[in-house]
């Protein structure tokens, strides 16, 4: 028989970058308590594309992964989001419990000719 998980309001603690420059490696931390698992999902703001998803890392002060440069090399900005899995819960972040969208968007820095 199929284990359902509940869905929680995630309490989590996030400060998106202020902008990146385009070619570089964006580092994505999460402070969440009780989390067994945390997925990173990430896309351009496209619509016609698909979120990547990428396991988070485990760190002493959270939760740790990279969106590579290579994907922040797009004319396009970029938004994600977090899966957050505990013991028998389930829940994203930032969700509408935060705010009026439920992921973040970082744009690129403008680049001077």
């Amino acid at each position: 028989m199929p284990t359902f998980e509940e869905r929680r309001a995630i309490v989590a603690d996030h400060t998106a970058a202020t902008g990146y420059k385009r070619g570089t490696a964006l580092d994505i931390g999460l402070k969440t308590e009780a989390a067994k698992r945390v997925r990173l999902w990430y896309r351009h703001v496209d619509q016609a594309e698909r979120f990547v998803a990428v396991e988070m890392e485990a760190h002493r002060d959270g939760y740790q992964a990279v969106i590579p440069g290579e994907y922040t090399a797009s004319q396009f900005a970029v938004q994600y989001y977090f899966e957050v899995r505990g013991e028998k819960t389930i829940g994203l972040y930032p969700g509408f419990e935060h705010g009026p969208t439920p992921y973040f968007v970082i744009q690129p820095w403008h680049e001077s000719a």
